[in-house]
């Protein structure tokens, strides 16, 4: 199977799992609580930015395929944040964690208030903001309280802190704490990393040198990076559907199964 072939049997399983999904994961509970709205939340975002990688990553029409990897990382991202909120057995723990991430929304603008200058016109509009959602301040203070103590029991128990993550873990921890350290951060996140920030890394991907040593700019659509984002968005992806599913009890892992054992099949023969 070539490159173009492959990417194309990639396309069709992209296709296939959101038409899965549209048809098959249409009802969420009335009402939710602090958990499942969160899990909604990050379901939703996941499944615009799976949607957004297709439309980059046309198979027959080339595409934008260093652009799908930025959006890949944005769904690992999705992935480790959803694997840490419901990972636990135990619901009370988990809805503590759902806590932290609804908290995060107060405490990052508070935050970010900080590091701006009085004169800022930016920190009025933030204070306008604060002021809608926060008008006492009793939501902050309460955040930064469980924050805070958070903070402390995670040290206790050995782990590295940042203080700039709603978990109070960095992704490098969380990943390691859902069981996604060694290939999806240390290799698939840290990969693509060099397509997200400025790195010479990249270079090859925008820039090529021609044989009289003169330099062509690459910057229009084509395979590049194509057949990795729809691998590893599809690979993403489909874990997210499968903690929704098991999440929401909505009994589709045998149809879950059929899919994932496609992209099983596929690859094998990508090896091949």
């Amino acid at each position: 199977m070539d490159k173009p072939e492959r990417a194309i049997e990639l396309f069709k399983l992209h296709q296939k799992i959101v038409s899965f999904v549209d048809n098959n994961i249409v009802k969420f509970p009335d009402n939710p609580g602090l958990k499942d709205a969160c899990c909604i939340l990050l379901f939703s975002k996941s499944t615009k930015t799976f949607r957004a990688i297709q439309c980059l990553c046309n198979p027959v029409d080339m595409g934008y395929g260093e652009d799908a990897i930025i959006l890949v990382r944005s769904l690992l991202e999705n992935l480790m944040s959803l694997a840490y909120i419901v990972k636990p057995q135990n619901e009370e723990e988990q809805n503590r964690r759902a806590e932290l991430f609804k908290n995060w929304l107060i405490l990052d603008l508070y935050n970010f208030k900080k590091e701006l200058k009085e004169c800022s016109s930016m920190k009025t509009r933030l204070n306008q903001e604060i002021e809608q959602i926060d008008p006492a301040g009793d939501r902050y203070c309460e955040a930064d309280r469980l924050f805070n103590e958070e903070i402390k029991k995670l040290k206790q128990n050995g782990y590295k802190t940042n203080k700039y993550s709603w978990s109070g873990l960095s992704l490098k921890w969380m990943a390691e704490e859902v069981g996604l350290l060694e290939l999806y951060y240390k290799i698939v996140y840290w990969h693509y990393s060099q397509l997200v920030h400025p790195h010479p890394g990249c270079i090859d991907s925008y820039i090529t040198q021609l044989p009289d040593s003169n330099i062509n700019i690459c910057d229009m659509p084509d395979s590049s990076w194509i057949e990795d984002a729809l691998f590893s968005s599809f690979d993403c992806y489909r874990q997210i559907a499968r903690l929704i599913n098991d999440t929401f009890s909505f009994n589709l892992g045998g149809k879950l199964d059929e899919i994932e054992n496609e992209f099983k099949s596929l690859v094998e023969k990508l090896i091949c």
